[in-house]
């Protein structure tokens, strides 16, 4: 199935994405990791894209790269599934993080096209959504102390990660946030990972992503989706936020 398969080239931009976040050796005292898994889907057009999906290992090299950076208490999973509705979810026990195939389905619907025939569009969004809901999952397990709503905290722990990273590994974070807002305006659901980017949630994430590479997405500012904000305090405030959470993540990191 094109409109799911396609997006098996997104586990390639993630390892790129956390490769370039730095240097790193194994540590023997880490007990736990992010594993990967592929539910056999009920619904047999899901089938193609699970098995698909296994055949390219595309979590497996996600959680890679995963285990390369973090420290966990506990395993994490990682896992596409049949959901019976189009979500994103974070189950806390035990932990998952899990994106459904209707959800991928509604969003290759809408992104995928001719113009597009190598699904950039929809790898950006999906992009998103899975930092969007790794951020979840290790600010519950590594118990990180954050002061601020859950799904505006996984949004920064997506600022983190995109700073931390070279501008040209991760040129498709920022319209992938710009392409789940538009698609998706309002998700609420309290157990999801759905980001409900709300209008004010959308403008602070696009600022502070903005932040962190400026000259990447320059347009941003010259076409006036700051908002309010200007370019200036976009890049103190992501410089700001970046800090704090290089400071709590600090000690889950291996070195």
């Amino acid at each position: 199935m094109r409109t799911l398969s396609i997006l098996s080239t997104t586990a390639a931009a993630l390892a790129i994405l956390y490769g370039a976040v730095m240097l790193i050796t194994p540590s023997a005292g880490a007990q736990g990791r992010f594993v990967a898994a592929y539910p056999v889907p009920a619904d047999s057009v899901f089938l193609g894209a699970q098995q698909s999906y296994m055949r390219q290992r595309t979590l497996e090299g996600l959680a890679a790269q995963m285990n390369g950076l973090f420290l966990l208490p506990r395993d994490i999973t990682l896992e596409l599934a049949e959901c019976g509705k189009a979500k994103a979810l974070y189950p806390a026990e035990p932990p998952v993080v899990r994106l459904c195939y209707e959800l991928l389905t509604v969003l290759a619907d809408e992104l995928l096209n001719p113009k597009d025939p190598e699904g950039l569009e929809m790898n950006e969004a999906f992009f998103y959504l899975w930092l969007h809901g790794i951020g979840h999952a290790l600010i519950r397990e590594l118990r990180l102390p954050v002061d601020m709503p859950p799904e505006e905290a996984a949004d920064q722990f997506v600022v983190w990660a995109v700073g931390s990273a070279r501008p040209g590994d991760v040129a498709g974070a920022l319209p992938g946030v710009t392409w789940v807002h538009s698609l998706i305006p309002s998700w609420d659901a309290p157990d999801s990972l759905d980001p409900d980017p709300t209008a004010e949630r959308f403008q602070k994430t696009i600022c502070l992503l903005y932040g962190a590479h400026p000259r990447n997405w320059g347009y941003v500012a010259d076409r006036g989706h700051l908002g309010a904000r200007s370019p200036a305090e976009c890049v103190g405030e992501s410089r700001r936020v970046r800090a704090r959470w290089a400071e709590m993540l600090a000690p889950h990191l291996r070195r």
